[in-house]
């Protein structure tokens, strides 16, 4: 795509660039599947639907901005996955994208505040959890997510309940090829870590198999967990004494100043 841009040093022409764009889809947006060719597009198939991607406004940009190739497509290429993203889905697709994602009560406010927050926050699914952490139900699509909504539920046919038996299912398969480099790194530092920043670390703390598999590697019948941070996990052999002070003092410390912070407590979970 480099080496096009650089043609005789000129812009590209639409039929080089409906190349660059056809390029760019097939080495970073391995959801989108290109059917066929429009007079200037692509009909494209997301998740078994089709959708039209016109590339005019997009060429129009990209003749002003010529340096800007690889970021004016890959725009047009996320403005159709939320539009993608924002129809319904039905529930033999949307059963395999169904996840949990704990959110502290400040992040609902936040929403609210927003034009038709509220209406926003009251169509979603949640679950009451822990110290002011709630569970909320999303719908994954790889480079985006979006919440369920309420009416969705009626669509499929099914109670809060099973979406959230859903989700946890996915979010232990997501976990499962994980498990075992984080619990050899755990064996070696007595730390045991999740930070594979898919959105899913610090919801991690909600597997029923956490505080068994963490107690076994960390030699410890009770561990101290923390999530400061949606994109960290982390557990220790819990002690009740100067380290979980200064665990504490940290774990405070990186929800203050974190990106999409979650909880700034300390977590003691018991094995069975």
């Amino acid at each position: 795509m480099a080496l096009l841009g650089r043609i005789l040093g000129k812009p590209l022409k639409p039929g080089q660039f409906m190349e660059a764009v056809r390029s760019r889809i097939a080495s970073k947006y391995p959801d989108v599947k290109i059917t066929s060719e429009l007079d200037f597009g692509f009909e494209c198939e997301v998740d078994g639907s089709n959708i039209s991607l016109f590339l005019d406004s997009a060429y129009a940009d990209y003749v002003g901005r010529p340096r800007e190739l690889t970021s004016i497509i890959d725009h047009l290429v996320r403005a159709m996955l939320l539009e993608r993203v924002d129809e319904f889905v039905p529930w033999a697709e949307a059963k395999h994208r169904i996840f949990p994602s704990l959110k502290p009560e400040g992040y609902f406010d936040c929403i609210r505040q927003m034009q038709d927050g509220d209406a926003v926050v009251d169509n979603m699914i949640t679950f009451e959890w822990q110290r002011g952490l709630r569970i909320v139900m999303v719908l994954d699509f790889e480079r985006s997510m979006r919440f369920v909504r309420k009416e969705e539920l009626e669509r499929w046919q099914i109670s809060p309940e099973e979406l959230r038996e859903q989700a946890m299912k996915n979010l232990a398969a997501k976990t499962g090829p994980l498990w075992e480099p984080v619990l050899d790194r755990a064996r070696k530092s007595k730390i045991l870590k999740f930070a594979a920043m898919d959105g899913y670390d610090a919801s991690r703390i909600l597997l029923p198999d956490l505080p068994d598999r963490s107690s076994r590697v960390l030699d410890s019948e009770e561990i101290a967990v923390v999530i400061p941070i949606r994109d960290l996990l982390m557990a220790f052999p819990y002690t009740n004494g100067g380290t979980d002070q200064r665990l504490k003092q940290e774990t405070e410390k990186q929800y203050a100043q974190g990106n999409h912070p979650v909880s700034p407590d300390i977590f003691i979970l018991t094995s069975e």
